[in-house]
C-alpha cells in the first residue's frame, strides 16, 4: 500500500523562503510584506522538495503571529483541496524550488528578548511575531515583561534616553525608539495576567520614566 506519487507536505512560507520549523514567526520578525502556502514533494531534505503548488497571502502590518496564523490555516485548506483535486484529475505538475533559500530555524527562548530599542519598526515586528504566544520580552529595570498589541506611531518626546517610557495613557504605553516610537497595548509583568498599561501604573508596576531594555 506504498503511495503511487510519493509524500507531500503543507509549509506555511512560499519556498524556498524560510525552510524550517518557524516560517511564520520569521517572516513577521523580519518584515516580510507576503508570505503564503506551498505543497512540496517530501525528499531527503528539510523542505527542499519539488513544488506541486503555491498561494500567495499579503502580510498586513497589523498582523501577528495569531492573526496570519488564522490566515494561512484557512489557505492552506483550501490549497490542500485544489491540490487534493488536481491529484485526483491526474493534472499533478511538479516544479523544482527556484530562487534564494532562506531558513526558519525553531524559536529559542532568546529569540524572544529585546534588548536593543533603538529601531521602532524592528521593535514592533519582533512583539508582532510573538503575539500572543509565547510573547515578546525585554527587561524593565531588572523585571522582565511581556509586550504585546505593538505598533509605531510618531516621534515626540525629544531629549529622551532610548527605551525610555514617554507616556502611558488609554492608548497605550508610549516608548521611545530612537527615530520613532512605539505604542504598546497590552503589558504582563511577572505573576500577572496580560494588562493595560494604565492599569498596570494603577498598581504601581510601571510608571513614566522607566527604561525598557536587555
Amino acid at each position: 500500500n506504498l503511495p503511487t506519487i510519493g509524500c507531500f507536505n503543507v509549509h506555511a512560507s512560499l519556498l524556498p523562503k524560510y525552510r524550517g520549523a518557524a516560517p511564520i514567526q520569521r517572516a513577521i520578525e523580519n518584515g516580510e510584506t507576503k508570505t503564503g502556502i506551498t505543497i512540496f514533494k517530501i525528499d531527503e531534505g528539510m523542505d527542499t522538495g519539488e513544488i506541486a503548488l503555491k498561494r500567495e497571502i499579503k502580510i498586513e502590518s497589523s498582523d501577528t503571529l495569531g492573526t496570519l496564523y488564522t490566515k494561512l490555516e484557512k489557505l492552506g485548506t483550501e490549497t490542500l483541496l485544489e491540490f487534493l483535486r488536481i491529484v485526483n484529475e491526474g493534472e499533478l505538475k511538479l516544479s523544482p524550488q527556484q530562487g534564494e533559500f532562506s531558513n526558519a530555524p525553531k524559536i529559542q527562548s532568546s529569540d524572544l528578548v529585546i534588548t536593543d530599542f533603538s529601531d521602532p519598526v524592528r521593535v514592533v515586528n519582533k512583539i508582532r511575531a510573538y503575539d500572543p504566544r509565547p510573547g515578546a520580552r525585554a527587561e524593565l529595570e531588572g523585571k522582565p515583561i511581556k509586550l504585546y498589541g505593538a505598533s509605531v506611531i510618531d516621534f515626540y518626546g525629544k531629549g529622551r534616553r532610548i527605551g525610555e517610557i514617554v507616556e502611558i495613557d488609554d492608548r497605550g504605553m508610549v516608548i521611545s525608539c530612537g527615530t520613532g516610537n512605539v505604542i504598546i497595548s497590552l503589558v504582563q509583568l511577572p505573576g500577572k495576567k496580560p494588562m493595560r498599561p494604565k492599569d498596570a501604573v494603577s498598581g504601581r508596576l510601571i510608571h513614566e520614566g522607566m527604561i525598557l531594555g536587555g
